[in-house]
């Protein structure tokens, strides 16, 4: 999924955002899916209805105050209505192999947000990484929540769970998180502020041509 800014024409610069989907059918052609390399996710490949897997979430660094993310979901939403997608899933990461530095981040996810046993992921042994490093107790989390990749607050103010565990990815220089949603679980809320958020911008918008042309 692509998001394309038209100002600059079709060409490789006017890409600005981007987004990986995979269906279950697709992982008959790849193999598996890219999440399966770090974490066990039998218990959602066992779940019936469609599973997407969601990865490569992207935006331009010109652009990251911008709403991108906001029209991304819109489309990954359609997508979700098209395909009766039932569960959602995929790794969400922090920046940086150094897990010390996220105790207070990851106990807060550990405390807040595991996912229902019935569809948890759990980090592969071997890669497994403890997630409870600090009492729910000694977390303020207000202050932590805001501490978090902006990605991964995205995703818990979408309703997502997190799995056991977290992996360090020395390729890519994160600490990953297996995150899992149902999609009958999403909170309402936030896509209808998507669409307000929308709305509200038509209605400027419109008032903005009607005062130049005055």
């Amino acid at each position: 999924m692509l998001v394309i800014d038209h100002k600059k024409g079709f060409k490789k610069k006017s890409i600005i955002g981007t987004y990986r989907l995979i269906r279950k059918p697709m992982t008959q052609i790849h193999g598996k899916f890219y999440t399966e390399s770090e974490f066990n996710i039998k218990k959602i490949l066992k779940s019936r209805g469609e599973i997407l897997e969601l990865g490569r979430s992207c935006v331009h660094k010109d652009y990251r105050d911008k709403p991108i993310m906001q029209l991304l979901w819109k489309a990954i939403n359609a997508y979700i209505i098209h395909y009766n997608i039932k569960i959602l899933f995929g790794c969400a990461s922090f920046p940086g192999t150094n897990i010390n530095k996220y105790k207070k981040q990851l106990s807060f996810l550990y405390h807040n947000y595991m996912a229902p046993d019935s569809i948890r992921p759990k980090a592969l042994p071997g890669l497994y990484k403890k997630m409870n490093h600090i009492d729910k107790s000694q977390i303020d989390n207000n202050l932590i929540f805001k501490s978090l990749p902006p990605l991964i607050k995205g995703y818990l103010r979408l309703g997502v769970f997190v799995g056991d565990g977290a992996i360090i990815d020395e390729q890519f220089n994160t600490i990953d998180v297996c995150v899992v949603l149902k999609t009958n679980q999403i909170k309402q809320k936030y896509l209808k502020r998507l669409e307000k958020r929308k709305k509200n911008k038509i209605i400027f918008f419109n008032r903005f041509l009607k005062k130049i042309n005055k």
